[in-house]
C-alpha cells in the first residue's frame, strides 16, 4: 500500500479535536510516513497507522468533545488563570466570551477569579432571549429586568492558577420568564 495519506475531512463532532491533531500531524509529515512519533503498519488489506500524541494532545482533543457548558482549565504560562467553557446553547443563542462565539475551536479563554462563572442573558421587554455572554466574578449578580443570570460553575483561583472547578450545569438550557422570574430548564 503506498496511496497518499490524506487528512479527515468528516467526523463525529465528538472527535473533531482528535481530527485536528491528527490532520497536523498528516500536514507536518507530507507524505505520511514513520518516523517523527508516527508507526505505520501494512497488512494485507489495511494500514494502522499510531500517532504518538502527548497527553495534552489527548486531554486538549477531549475536552472539547464533553458536555455543554463544562469548565475548563485553560491556564497557560502567563500570570493569569483562564478557563475554557464548552459549546452549549441558552434558547438556541451560542454565548460569547468577549465577543468571541463558544462555537469556534478552541473556545475563547475567559480570565478568572475565585468565584462563579454565570451565564448572563440580555431579555427584551417581551422577556425573549436577545443576547448571552460568559462572565466571572465573586458572586453570580442578581437578576435585573433585562437581564437573567445563570450559575454554570465556580473556580478557585490560587497564585493565578486555577486550582479547582465545580460543575453546576451540564446541558444546554432553555430560559423562560414568568412575571418577570427567571426559570431555567434544561
Amino acid at each position: 500500500m503506498s496511496a497518499k495519506i490524506t487528512p479527515i475531512t468528516t467526523a463525529p463532532a465528538a472527535f473533531t479535536g482528535i481530527v485536528e491533531k491528527v490532520n497536523e500531524v498528516i500536514a507536518a509529515n507530507p507524505p505520511l510516513q514513520a518516523g517523527k512519533g508516527i508507526a505505520i503498519t501494512d497488512a494485507k488489506e489495511n494500514r494502522m497507522i499510531s500517532i504518538k500524541l502527548t497527553a495534552d494532545d489527548i486531554n486538549q482533543a477531549l475536552d472539547l468533545a464533553q458536555h455543554p457548558f463544562r469548565i475548563v482549565n485553560a491556564s497557560t504560562s502567563t500570570p493569569a488563570a483562564k478557563v475554557r467553557v464548552i459549546y452549549g446553547t441558552v434558547n438556541n443563542f451560542v454565548p460569547t466570551i468577549a465577543g468571541v462565539s463558544l462555537f469556534t475551536t478552541p473556545p475563547p479563554a475567559l480570565t478568572v477569579v475565585t468565584g462563579t462563572v454565570y451565564l448572563d442573558a440580555t431579555v427584551d421587554g417581551a422577556g425573549a432571549v436577545t443576547a448571552v455572554i460568559i462572565s466571572n466574578a465573586a458572586s453570580t449578580p442578581s437578576d435585573t429586568t433585562t437581564r437573567k443570570y445563570k450559575t454554570i460553575g465556580s473556580v478557585t483561583v490560587t497564585s493565578n492558577a486555577v486550582t479547582a472547578i465545580s460543575q453546576s450545569v451540564k446541558t444546554s438550557l432553555t430560559l423562560y420568564l414568568c412575571n418577570g422570574t427567571a426559570i431555567w430548564e434544561s
